[in-house]
């Protein structure tokens, strides 16, 4: 992850849980399902 832009892609987000990017398109999305495998991701919107 480059540390000098201002947003974050989805390959970011999943190269840090150790996920696929279509695993986190899918929770982000909201859409499909995802394996317990995958983890705990909880999304947080501040």
């Amino acid at each position: 992850m480059k540390k000098s832009r201002d947003t974050v892609t989805i390959e970011d987000v999943a190269a840090l849980a150790g996920v696929s990017r279509f695993t986190v398109g899918r929770i982000v999305g909201g859409y499909g399902s995802v394996s317990e495998k995958s983890g705990p991701i909880t999304p947080t919107i501040p």
